[in-house]
């Protein structure tokens, strides 16, 4: 799919049967929402750290986790942008990185790599 001067937008049926709309924003860095029924439900948001657009948030409502949002949410990204990154996986507050996975964005990132969505080259390099 293509964006326009708007971004674009896709309906998807997630695991439990619901129809979920995932609006990617036209801005960089990459900026995606997820919404159900008109309600927000989710977002992956993206910040620039040296030079790279590297994923700063990530969340999906506890109620709709677990049904392929967040992973839809990222494969309808690279479709677009090819060239972000998520945190690497060895970055923590202790190694004094700006950005780090927590245990949900982990597991997400995981399933994303599993799925062949996202690969260890979209792991940020520093």
């Amino acid at each position: 799919m293509e964006m326009d001067d708007f971004g674009m937008t896709v309906f998807f049926e997630d695991r439990k049967g619901r129809e979920i709309e995932i609006e990617l924003f036209d801005d960089w860095p990459p900026k995606l929402e997820a919404r159900h029924d008109g309600k927000k439900i989710g977002h992956l948001e993206f910040d620039e750290y040296r030079d790279m657009a590297v994923l700063e948030s990530a969340d999906v409502k506890q109620e709709y986790q677990k049904a392929g949002i967040g992973t839809q949410m990222f494969k309808e990204l690279v479709e677009v942008h090819d060239d972000v990154y998520v945190p690497n996986r060895r970055w923590s507050a202790a190694t004094g990185h700006n950005f780090y996975l927590s245990i949900e964005g982990a597991a997400l990132v995981n399933a994303c790599i599993r799925e062949g969505i996202l690969t260890d080259a979209n792991e940020a390099p520093y």
